[in-house]
């Protein structure tokens, strides 16, 4: 056992490197910092942390994958969901049109994952999944009792990949 110890590393370092594996080409640069961050907090075991910085890393695909549609498609999308009835449509309000980056940088993460259907042509269940995500993530950001551990948040990665990474495409 020492011997193979002292090769692959400890548990958690290995947890750090199946996590990055998770991701292996299917992120950007940007997105890849993200990544390795998650990857740095759960060898320390801030599995909180980890799960905090995969979500940036998702939200950093969306936010490449507007700009690179262009905020014209953008707000024509905020025009057919807004005149979309029901859950979760109605959530997302006329004022959710936006015009630079900054603007998108505020714009609220449950806004961005329901305009995906439209944007990106993920159904609801895609949506779903990605709703329930950031529901995770928000757990791990805000006083409580979540406690994620090592697996947790490699189910999360692998979620994400499968929700966001796999139908979102900056190109």
């Amino acid at each position: 056992i020492v011997p193979l110890i002292q090769h692959e590393g400890s548990p958690r370092q290995v947890a750090g490197r199946q996590l990055q594996a998770i991701f292996d080409g299917v992120v950007t640069s940007d997105e890849q910092a993200y990544i390795e961050e998650a990857s740095r907090c759960i060898t320390v075991q801030a599995n909180r942390a980890s799960i905090i910085m995969l979500w940036a890393a998702g939200i950093a695909k969306l936010h490449g994958a507007i700009v690179c549609i262009g905020f014209d498609k953008f707000n024509a999308a905020v025009d057919r969901i807004v005149a979309k009835k029901g859950q979760p449509f109605n959530r997302v309000k006329e004022r959710s049109k936006l015009s630079s980056l900054p603007e998108l940088q505020r714009a609220k993460d449950s806004d961005l994952i329901i305009l995906g259907m439209e944007l990106f042509g993920y159904d609801l269940q895609i949506y779903q999944e990605l709703d329930r995500l950031l529901s995770t993530r928000n757990d791990c950001a805000h006083p409580g009792m979540a406690h994620p551990g090592v697996i947790d948040v490699q189910q999360f990665a692998a979620k994400l990949r499968d929700a966001l990474f796999g139908h979102v495409t900056t190109g």
